[in-house]
């Protein structure tokens, strides 16, 4: 919804959220993990630091971690809009035009918007998948043979966006994305 009214870095924040999500929900496997989360108490800082669970998690998924600094570095870069880095900021907010600046509050709908709209929805929804490969991992007899059927054409899907995404906007995928 942030997507379609033109609010890209919020969809971009809520994308890194859903990563966040991803790994720390993937670290709780069982009973003292969850018990290490509920007794979590320092509000300055999250259950764990984000790269290493993103190790964890394609470790408990995969069984390996080759792909876990490409990953990282897709959070890295939903996170920019989060911590309003510099980087992304100087290109928001703001059009120059014949030596005057004219701010630009609210819904942005310019080609740039949408490239991080599109790049927030493409990585966000790869990333609830992710999530739900997760639960599937800890209770296996959760996979059905019409939820696996699901996941593959849902899979399929993401493939098909993710192609569609890479094609128009090459710079903002790491190569191999």
């Amino acid at each position: 919804m942030l997507a379609e009214r033109g609010y890209d870095l919020q969809a971009l924040g809520q994308a890194a959220s859903i990563f966040e999500g991803w790994v720390t929900l993937t670290a709780i496997r069982n009973e003292d993990d969850a018990e290490r989360w509920l007794l979590h108490s320092d509000e300055s800082t999250s259950f764990g630091r984000i790269r290493p669970l993103t190790q964890q998690a394609l470790q408990y998924i995969l069984g390996e971690v080759q792909e876990a600094d490409k990953l990282y570095g897709i959070y890295r870069q939903l996170c920019m809009a989060k911590h309003l880095n510099p980087i992304l900021e100087r290109t928001r907010g703001h059009e120059i035009q014949e030596g005057t600046i004219e701010f630009l509050p609210g819904p942005d709908t310019r080609p740039l918007a949408i490239n991080h709209s599109w790049f927030a929805l493409e990585r966000g929804a790869r990333l609830a998948s992710f999530a739900i490969i997760a639960f599937i991992h800890n209770d296996p007899a959760l996979l059905s043979s019409d939820l696996k059927a699901k996941i593959e054409e849902q899979q399929v899907r993401l493939n098909a966006l993710q192609t569609l995404s890479v094609q128009r906007w090459p710079e903002s995928y790491p190569p191999e994305a």
